[in-house]
């Protein structure tokens, strides 16, 4: 029986505040690395020779490394020992990169950002003459709400540890939410779900009036229960779930009425004139902060999350209570 050795980075990823070189698993066979010798003993000149120079190169000057070691017996309960090896090798990669998409998706949780994995390699054996060697990457790249696609994003050892109970309680939440088939459209609870499908489509599009259109769908499907009025009526709830001061909550009405109008144009085919094309990059960070920040609260209060599995009527009565003081 061996394993097989996965190993990648985190683009536009720069970590800081550790004083000495650091592991973090970030979920089960999968960790986060700082520690050099970790790295030059999982590259011995074999595993070098299959990945090449270039590659090699870029994982050993990096200030990180992500690595993973997949038991035989652990893949062939991922795949019901349907496959054996050489088969489940690239499987086993797709699996890896299929968790530390979930991963990156939680990470714009703590701040916006735009890492992701643009090469992984698998290995196997771990140890040995290898056997079988196969290369991927996440076909989705994240981008800034800035537009940029090539932005550090600092980490600190705090954020990291947050980052990592934040994914946990997340994917958990989300894999209750989903039915019996696994769809999580198709779920009872499926409001928290489509929020952050929204979200992935915002996170990887390079059209910011796009994004910021894709932010309003996903605050829709957190709190619409009716289309009329829809703008006013997001807005205006969206204000009292997140604002703590009435001078807090009129900014906030405004902060999701721009997002609206500029999403009302986008959607419906209007030509964006010089102005609003010059206030996009603003609408978006603002829009963007208070996605995170009500996302957040829910996260934190499971009353919330209950909240968004209950019917129109029970959302309907709750922003009653909130605008009525209650």
């Amino acid at each position: 029986m061996g394993s097989t050795l996965i190993l990648t980075q985190f683009s536009n990823l720069a970590l800081t505040g550790a004083s000495t070189p650091t592991e973090w698993e970030l979920m089960p066979g999968i960790t986060l690395s700082t520690r050099k010798d970790r790295l030059h003993k999982l590259m011995t000149q074999d595993v070098k020779s299959a990945l090449g120079k270039i590659n090699c190169s870029t994982l050993l000057n990096g200030d990180h490394f992500v690595f993973g070691m997949i038991s035989d017996t652990t893949a062939c309960e991922m795949f019901h020992s349907i496959y054996t090896q050489p088969q489940m090798t690239p499987m086993i990669l797709e699996a890896s990169l299929t968790w530390l998409r979930t991963f990156l998706r939680a990470s714009w949780l703590i701040k916006d950002n735009c890492m992701s994995t643009e090469g992984a390699f698998a290995i196997y054996p771990q140890e040995g003459p290898i056997q079988v060697a196969s290369s991927n990457s996440l076909y989705e790249l994240n981008v800034s709400c800035n537009g940029h696609k090539s932005q550090e994003c600092i980490l600190t050892v705090g954020e990291i540890k947050e980052l990592i109970k934040l994914h946990h309680k997340v994917e958990t939440a989300l894999w209750e939410c989903r039915d019996a088939h696994g769809d999580g459209i198709k779920g009872k609870n499926s409001r928290i779900v489509r929020c952050f499908e929204f979200l992935h489509c915002a996170r990887t599009s390079y059209s910011i009036p796009l994004r910021v259109a894709h932010y309003c769908s996903a605050f829709e499907a957190l709190f619409a229960s009716t289309t009329t009025e829809l703008t006013h009526r997001l807005s205006e709830r969206i204000a009292h779930f997140v604002g703590k001061t009435s001078e807090d909550r009129h900014r906030i009405y405004g902060v999701a009425q721009r997002a609206y109008n500029l999403r009302s144009q986008v959607v419906h085919g209007s030509s964006l004139s010089k102005e609003t094309i010059k206030k996009t990059f603003t609408i978006c960070t603002e829009t963007d902060e208070l996605l995170r920040v009500t996302l957040r609260r829910i996260i934190e209060d499971n009353k919330l999350w209950l909240l968004l599995s209950s019917s129109n009527e029970e959302i309907d009565l709750f922003f009653l209570n909130r605008l009525m003081g209650g």
